[in-house]
This record gives C-alpha cells, structure tokens and sequence, in this order.
C-alpha cells in the first residue's frame, strides 16, 4: 500500500494504491491523521482508484473517514461496493 498526499487550494486528494489490509491500515490512518492536522479546513478527497483490494480492517477506516468528512473517488466493483456501503450506512 502507497499513499500519497496532494493539494491545490482548499482541495488535498489523499492517493491510496495497493492493498488495504490490516498491515497498512495504520500506516493510512497516520496519513490521514497528518493530513487532517496539516490542512484543518480541506476538504479531503480519498482516491481509492487504484486500490486492489480492502480487508475488513481498511473498510472500518474507511467508515470512520467518511464519518471525519471525507469523500472517495473509487474504480473497479469491490471497492466502489465497498464505498456505496459505507455511504448508504451514513446516510
């Protein structure tokens, strides 16, 4: 798992790729955590596109992201899944 940070204005895009599993989630939430420290009223956008895969670890980060105000960008039918979930059980 990579995750790079991004920012242009008020926007920072949080680019994840690889694996989401209980190995790298802390290392995700750190970068968040930095993130949110670092540009405390960006609006954060997490790039999911180019993640394969997510263990049931990465999706309870991923809800507790979305609960701090995140959004997604998200590709391929596990993750977009995943996220729609994520979405629905907020809503």
């Amino acid at each position: 798992m990579r995750a790079q940070v991004s920012s242009v204005g008020n926007r920072v895009t949080l680019k994840v790729c690889g694996r989401l599993t209980e190995g790298w989630v802390s290392e995700l939430e750190n970068c968040w955590r930095s993130t949110r420290i670092e540009h405390p009223s960006a609006k954060i956008l997490v790039d999911l596109q180019h993640v394969t895969f997510i263990d049931d670890k990465g999706s309870s980060l991923l809800e507790r992201m979305h609960r701090d105000g995140a959004t997604f960008a998200a590709a391929g039918l596990l993750t977009r899944a995943i996220i729609d979930k994520i979405i629905r059980n907020e809503a």
